[in-house]
């Protein structure tokens, strides 16, 4: 009988040691003392991280076709629009956030000043073109000197050129969106 509960003792307890080895090692628990002699210094040492898990059993359900979430939105182009020239603003025609066209007018600057030099300009081209056209006729008729002509003729060139400038400044003073958004 002492021959048996020694070998139900060995056929229990040994295979009960190796398991009980087994998860002491798997948990990161050493065993014996290393090479010092069972001391263990502080570069052997080895952490234990316990992480937190909860198991539940799997169920049938639906699953959303979105998800919720918030972030930030970013343009792929932005432009700043600006005047070409300064005036006072005398209409605003979009406003930030509208959807615009390239081209379309965004806003208008006054024109009351611009307007006038404009008219200006258009007097004295006339009256430019109309000493060059006389200063021509004379020298055709041998009455005048070449150099009037020619003085005629760059006083009239320069008051065309002056009034194409006074034009684009009127153009100007229209604000256009640059691209599409």
């Amino acid at each position: 009988m002492n021959s048996m509960r020694h070998f139900v003792c060995r056929a229990v307890c040994l295979p009960v040691g190796v398991l009980l080895c087994l998860a002491m090692a798997g948990c990161g628990m050493k065993m014996g003392g290393g090479a010092a002699g069972g001391k263990t210094s502080a570069a052997t040492l080895v952490p234990v991280v316990v992480i937190p898990v909860e198991a539940t059993t799997p169920q049938r359900g639906d699953i959303a076709t979105y998800f919720e979430t918030t972030t930030r939105v970013e343009a792929e182009r932005m432009v700043d629009v600006a005047a070409k020239a300064s005036a006072r603003c005398d209409k605003v025609l979009a406003e930030v956030g509208d959807v615009v066209k390239t081209g379309q007018v965004v806003a208008e600057l006054q024109r009351d000043e611009a307007q006038a030099l404009y008219s200006q300009s258009e007097v004295q081209v006339r009256k430019n073109k109309t000493s060059f056209e006389l200063a021509t006729r004379q020298f055709d008729e041998g009455l005048g000197p070449k150099v009037e002509v020619d003085n005629a003729r760059y006083a009239y060139e320069q008051a065309v050129a002056t009034l194409e400038s006074q034009k684009l400044a009127i153009e100007n003073l229209t604000i256009r969106a640059p691209i599409d958004g």
